[in-house]
This record gives C-alpha cells, structure tokens and sequence, in this order.
C-alpha cells in the first residue's frame, strides 16, 4: 500500500460484451475518496491501523468492494504531510493490540514537537499530463517556561487533479479489438479485445419497431439524424442505414441502429479521480517533573474527492406512433452530453482530541494514561440519470414537454432542452457519522532479575466506545420517490492485556549453541457488548545459537468482530421465489425468500504461526540477510448468504434459516416435511481463509566510504499459498496465480548513497504476472504479465544557506518515477488497464520536485 500511489476510487463493472456500450449509464462510481491498506492479502478488515500507537474511528461508510461491508480505517483523514514514519507488524497481534489485528498493524507516528519553523512541499507532473499533486505544510514549534511547555501548531494542504483517459496512450481509444488479450487455451488461437465505445452518437439514431423496417419507407429499418439541424429535420434528410456496423454480433437476424454512430468516451473517462486534502495539527505538553509530563494534541482533516465518469446515452428507447415525426412506432438511442457526466461527490472530515499524562515509577517503569475522542462525518452526493422519467419525457403527449432527439442543441437558434434533461437528474446521497471515545492506560518495565538477565513485562487496559450512523437516500421512479435507509449501531470494548519477556539464557549465563534465550508470553482479554467476550494467547521465542544468528518463532491466536458497518442490509421481499426441495422429493415449487441482517454475526477467529531468522556472516562486514514465514488461518469467515440450495441441502446446519408448514397427513405419509413458507437469507458465518508466505530480506552496507555511504536493501514477498474453502462441501481453493490472490512475487530493492550534503536513491519494484483473472469484472484465463518499475531521486542541502546564508538549511529533492515509462498492460474494460493491479504504471513517467526550508 505505502510503496505506490493511493488508489482513492473504485468504479463499477464497465466490461460491455459484444455489440454492447460500457453499462456504466446511469450509474455513479462505487465509491470514491477514502483510501486503506491491507496486510498479506487478508483484506484491510484485518488490518488494525493506529496513529501514534492508539486507535481512530473507522470510516463512515462501510468498504462497498468487499462482500460484507467491512469497515476500514480511511487513511485520507490522516495528515500526509506530518507523518514522521510508519511502523509495520506483519505478525498476527491480536494477543496485544485486540480485534482487526488479525494481518498485523499499521502505526502511523505522526511528527510532533520540536522548536523553530519548517516549509516543506512537493510537486508532481507527470510526463504526458493529468494527475499533478501537490502537497504542501507549514510547522511551528516553540518552547516556553525554561523549556517545560513545548507546542506546534502545523496546517497541511494537497490536491490532486484528475487523470483522463484520453491523456494516456494505452486508454484514449476505446475500440480495443485490435488489443491482444490472449490465447483461447483450447484453440491456441489469439483473442483480442473489444469495442468499448459508447455505441450511441449525437443526435439520435433510430430504428422502426418492426424488425421488417418502416412502413413509410420501404426496405430501410435504421435512420441516423443528421448534425447541424437547430428544428426537426425532415425524413429525407435522415441518413438511411442497410448493412449493421463492424462492431456488433455477425448473427444478428435484422438491421439494428447500435453501433450506427459511436462516441469516444475517453475524454470524460478518469483513470485516476482529483481529490484534495487539508488539515491543522496543534500539540502541547507540560513536563511537571522528570517524572510526570501532561500531553495533548487536536486535529482536523477535510478530505474531498470527486469521480466523473462517463456522459448519460440511452439506448433502444421506446416511442409510440403518435408521438414521433415518422407515423410509426420506433426506438431510439443517444448520446445526452448537454445532461452532463455521471459523478461522485465526497467530504470527510474529522475531529480528534487526545489528552494524557504519562511518567516514570522507579528506575525502569514508564506508564501512559491517555484519553482519545474522534468525531468523522462523511458525505457522498451522487449525480445519477433516471432512465425512467426519460422515457416518459420522450412519450409525453404534449409536443412542448416532449424530448426531441432529433435537434441538434449546438446549433445556434436550436430548442434548448436542459430543463427538460433536468427532469431526469437523481442526487442519491449517504450521510455516515463514525465516532470513538477511548480511553487507556499502559504500562512496561522490569519485574525481577533472573540468572538469563532482567524480567520484562508490559501490561494495560482500556475501554472503548464506537458509534456509527449511516443514512442513505435512494430515488427511483417518475414521479420521484424518495427512499432514506437508515443503520445504527454502537458498540463497547473492554479490553486488558499483558506481556512477559522471560530471558531464561543471555550475556551472564550464556553457553555454546545459546548465547541468547527468550520466551515471550502474551494474552488479551476483550469484552464486546454485542458479541461478547474472548481471550487470544501469543507464544514466542528467540534463540540466538551464535553471535550472527538469531532465530525466532511465535504462535497466537486472533479474533476479528464483526464491523459495524459489516451487516447492513436493507429487508428484501420476493412472494414468488422458487426452490427445490429435497426434503419433499425434490419437489420445485413457490415460496417467499426474506433477505434480512445478522445480529447474531460472530467474531471471525484465527491462528497464526511465524517464523523467522536474521544472519549477520562475520566474514562479510555490513550483510544482514533476513527470512520470515507466515501461516494465518481464519475460520467462520463472514460473508453473504450460501444460497438456497446450500442451506436447504444442509437444512440441519442452518437452524431458523427454513420456515415450514405443518406437514398434511399425505406428507407424514410419505415422509415428507411440509412445504416451506419462508427461507431466509443473511450473512453468516462459514468457511476458511488460508494464506502462507514469506519475507526475504538482505541488506548490505558497501564498503566504498572514500566514495560515500552506500546501502543496498532487497525485499522480496513470496506468496505461497492464498486459499478460500468458502462454498458448504467444496474444496479449498488455492488463488495463487489468480488475480483472487497476492502477486506469487514482489521484490522491492533500493541502493542509497550519502556523502555530505547530497544523497541519491535508485529503485526498483518487481511484481509478478498471473496465470489467470477470475477476479476481474469478466473473468479470464489469459495471462497478465509481469511488471516492474525504476524511481530516481536525490537531495540537495545547503547547510550554509544559499545566498549570504539566507535559506541555511533548504533542502531540495528531485526525483523521477518510472524512469522506463512503462505502460500497464492491456485489459478489455472501458480503462485499457486493471486499476487494481497496475494503477501506479498509469501516471507514466512523473517527475517529483521538493522541497523543505527550515526558519530560526
């Protein structure tokens, strides 16, 4: 996630067959402006985020991309330009840190004080244009009171403008069926891509109802509208169409008007959305004693983002005889761009106070009491296109409401329609408002000294409160009807953990093969008051048979509760779904299907095991090779309903999923259970997640000093296995190699180099292709290849100031990402490109400029 740009949008499926446009038509992204971060694969449900080693509220709104609604952390709230540096665990945590720490922890430490001003800011420019950033923070600190108070106040500022698809080379043409996707595996025979155009022009294209054409003009089925006309065009003006266009199905029986005139969508299409970011940081602490210091610190984060995606068309819509210029009935189908583009709007922002005191007890205890509010409201305001009102508008039987789509509006002197367009706008909107009030005490130091050296133990406790209140308004219809949905939920954690460090050898009784050996011990207790309570283990070890070796190892077991945002669903009726009933000899017949929320949801549970050893060779000054491995399981995975087949097959296993009839005497008869008369459907809690992998890790100093400080660090993450037994009965199966899973590979390497007031940094980053794509909106077996990319930067300082020491300390970097210019490679959607697996090689090259300036 932290190597690569954030990738703050997701769109809907815009994958359209053959002979079809992009089906994203009145429909606005998924979700756009929040941000968040997954560990190992695990998703970011599993993954505890925490800035400056306490928690923050999750995000307003639920996670739409995953199945059941996860909650996140949105990490668009937190500060960019404060951030000091980020903390990572990659080992399962919850023993310690609780719930959601199933993947591991993302601290975020946050800069906080220190004495005098700082300007620092960035700017990014990519080669081929969109997507500039900018990024900007202005830091004041002081110190008063003999230097007891310290205080900094610091304000923030970015923005990003959006990435066009008509910008990018692989993406400004959206007919693509001269793209190579693959191989057809059977054939061996090559597979391109198709025409992803919206297959609809302006002004309209028509054809008659009838399949054998007009009856007024014989032998022609299809008419486009000519351009350039400000009133109704006259029929023989209409451009008559025999022969079907080049890109629609070859086995269509009769002449149809898609495809008859096509539009580009590549100029309104974002590859990449613009957002912006700004915020204030203010923190203070008193130190009473040397024993005793009071801290706090406030901030506030607006976070804005807005998607475009394609412009209104509708298609094949309906007209009857009396209401069109040809006598007969016809459909009609368009491109609407004086309705504007399909569009997200977002705004979180978000309050939060932390205050505390924190000191010493004895020679070696420290302990930290501290109180943490936050407060996120979150907002989205849609701007979707009612299909149904545009329908009645091309129907209405008043010629002067009536839409024509005949007239070119571009024309001066031509009937301006945008009120009439007006009509069919829709703004759906989601209000969410998340907060937490926490508060906890830690506490570490040595307990006793042993024969292996000192005891260590940490311990705490804390007790927290989440809230979360979603609204959403839907509308539908013509007239419009209103439908707001509202959840509610809230939730309270009571939570006391501890640590031991048991050094049982060590430097004062060290013997051959042991020079160093710890047992570690943790447990967490957690109180849930709506799911209830759990305690999780952590077993460790580390063992240091020689000076240049240590070898480590742990087991722990973690839990992850159910979000609250995870279960929300609006009640679904249907009186007419039919099923197979295999307690009444397969008998098919009516019922009524209830979808409904799961209160009884429980926590998804986990073990994890890790493994690891760091090598220092003696005989190779400077080397430290490195090696992890991880084997997490969960078990009762959350997720939507199996189906109705899976629950009435095991209706055992499903109790008060099947409602039932009293059987009638010829069922007892035959053995029958009576009929149903209600099943439900809601999310439970089934299946297992499995993933296996492993770190290696080298990192060298060269000994060229003369030349500079040189270091030279490679990275490399293995998947091994990312497995999911989620379907009652199946098998496991194994992603890996899929798009389901992790890249097998990806291998991050960089070589530093200092020397006095320059550095300078190369690297380099390999991710691994996929054998398949079942993940993707349209899933394939061709081949995704393997990518990599090169990023150069390096600083400047003039510690003597740059002009008769004005601007002493101004410190300048430059740097270039994606040296090679790398394109991703090509995917049959609307975008050219798989934005989740290759989003970062959209920008292109880009080059990165900044700068920080130090004032006394």
């Amino acid at each position: 996630m932290f190597a690569g740009q954030r990738d703050e949008t997701s769109f809907l499926p815009l994958t359209p067959g053959t002979g079809a446009s992009p089906i994203l038509g009145n429909t606005a992204p998924v979700q756009t402006g929040v941000s968040g971060v997954s560990l190992r694969g695990l998703g970011s449900g599993s993954t505890l985020v925490l800035v400056d080693g306490r928690r923050v509220a999750q995000a307003g709104e639920r996670n739409r991309g995953s199945g059941s609604g996860q909650g996140f952390v949105d990490l668009n709230t937190i500060p960019l330009g404060l951030i000091e540096k980020i903390e990572i665990i990659t080992d399962g945590a919850s023993a310690i840190y609780g719930a959601d720490a199933v993947a591991g922890v993302v601290n975020i430490v946050l800069k906080k004080s220190w004495v005098g001003t700082e300007v620092n800011g960035s700017v990014k420019m990519t080669q081929h244009g969109g997507a500039r950033e900018r990024q900007s923070t202005i830091s004041t600190g002081i110190a008063a009171l003999g230097g007891k108070f310290r205080g900094m106040l610091a304000i923030n500022y970015y923005d990003r403008e959006p990435l066009k698809a008509s910008q990018r080379s692989f993406s400004k043409s959206a007919d693509f069926r001269n793209n190579l996707q693959g191989y057809n595996p059977t054939t061996g025979l090559p597979v391109y891509g198709t025409d992803q155009r919206i297959q609809w022009g302006y002004p309209a294209a028509v054809q008659a109802t009838a399949t054998t054409g007009f009856v007024s003009i014989p032998g022609i089925r299809v008419l486009v509208a000519p351009a350039g006309s400000a009133t109704t065009p006259p029929i023989s003006a209409f451009e008559r169409r025999t022969t079907n266009a080049s890109n629609q199905s070859t086995t269509l029986t009769s002449i149809i008007a898609q495809g008859q005139s096509n539009t580009n969508p590549a100029q309104w299409n974002e590859l990449v959305s613009g957002s912006d970011r700004r915020g204030i940081t203010a923190t203070g602490s008193y130190e009473f004693s040397k024993n005793l210091e009071a801290y706090t610190n406030y901030s506030f984060t607006d976070s804005r983002g807005l998607a475009q995606t394609l412009p209104v068309y509708v298609a094949n819509v309906a007209v009857a005889a009396t209401n069109n210029i040809f006598g007969e009935a016809i459909q009609f189908g368009m491109l609407l761009p004086q309705w504007g583009q399909i569009s997200q709007q977002t705004k979180t922002q978000t309050h939060t106070l932390t205050a505390g005191v924190r000191g010493k007890l004895g020679e070696s205890w420290r302990w930290d009491a501290g109180y943490r509010t936050q407060d996120q409201k979150y907002h989205s305001l849609s701007h979707t296109f009612n299909a149904t009102a545009f329908n009645a508008l091309a129907n209405n039987n008043d010629a002067s409401q009536r839409f024509n789509p005949f007239i070119d509006e571009r024309v001066a002197g031509a009937t301006n329609q945008s009120a009439l367009l007006a009509q069919t706008a829709l703004y759906p909107t989601v209000d969410g408002r998340s907060g937490l009030d926490s508060f906890d005490l830690t506490a570490d130091g040595e307990l006793y000294k042993i024969w292996g050296g000192t005891i260590r133990m940490a311990l705490g406790g804390s007790y927290e409160k989440d809230k979360n209140t979603n609204t959403s308004v839907a509308y539908a219809g013509f007239p419009v009807v209103a439908t707001p949905t509202t959840y509610t939920d809230d939730r309270n954690t009571r939570a006391a953990f501890s640590e031991v460090q048991v050094p049982v050898f060590g430097k004062p009784n060290a013997v051959p093969l042991i020079q160093r050996l710890e047992v570690n011990l943790a447990g967490r207790y957690e109180k849930l008051s709506d799911t209830g309570s759990k305690s999780v283990p952590k077993y460790g070890a580390t063992w240091q048979p020689i000076r240049s070796l240590l070898i480590r190892g742990s087991y722990s077991e973690g839990f992850r509760a159910p979000s609250l945002t995870e279960d929300r669903r609006i009640a679904s009726i249907n009186t007419a779904a039919t099923v197979v009933d295999p307690s009444r000899a397969n008998q098919s017949y009516q019922t009524t299907s209830i979808g409904r929320s799961n209160p009884n949801l429980r926590p998804e549970t986990s073990t994890n095991e890790f493994y690891g050893a760091v090598f220092e060779p003696p005989f190779v000054t400077g080397l430290s090779l490195s090696v992890n491995f991880y084997r997490t399981i969960q078990k009762d995975a959350i997720q939507g309903s199996l189906g109705n087949t899976i629950i009435l097959n095991n209706e055992a296993l499903f109790p008060g999923f099947v409602e039932r009839a009293a059987p009638s005497a010829a069922d007892t008869a035959a053995g029958w259970k009576g009929p149903i008369t209600t099943i439900y459907a809601q999310r439970i809690n089934f299946g297992k997640v499995r993933n296996e992998s492993m770190d290696l890790g080298a990192s060298y100093r060269l000994p060229w000093e003369q030349f500079g400080r040189w270091r030279l660090n490679v990275n490399a993450a293995k998947t091994i296995t990312q497995s999911r037994q989620l379907t009652f009965g199946g098998p496991a199966i194994n992603d890996v190699g899929d798009t389901f899973s992790s890249p097998r590979w990806n291998i991050a390497s960089n070589l530093n180099w200092r020397k006095g007031v320059w550095t300078a940094t190369v690297a380099h980053s390999y991710m691994s292709g996929y054998a398949t794509n079942q993940a993707g909106v349209t899933p394939s077996s061709y081949t995704t290849p393997a990518m990599r990319m090169i990023d150069v930067r390096g600083t400047y300082e003039f510690k003597n100031g740059v002009w008769r020491k004005y601007g002493k300390g101004l410190r300048l970097g430059f740097g270039v990402a994606n040296v090679e210019d790398s394109e991703p490679p090509f995917f049959n959607n609307i975008f050219g490109f798989n934005g989740g697996l290759h989003g970062r090689w959209a920008f292109g090259r880009t080059y990165e400029m900044s700068f920080t300036l130090p004032i006394d």
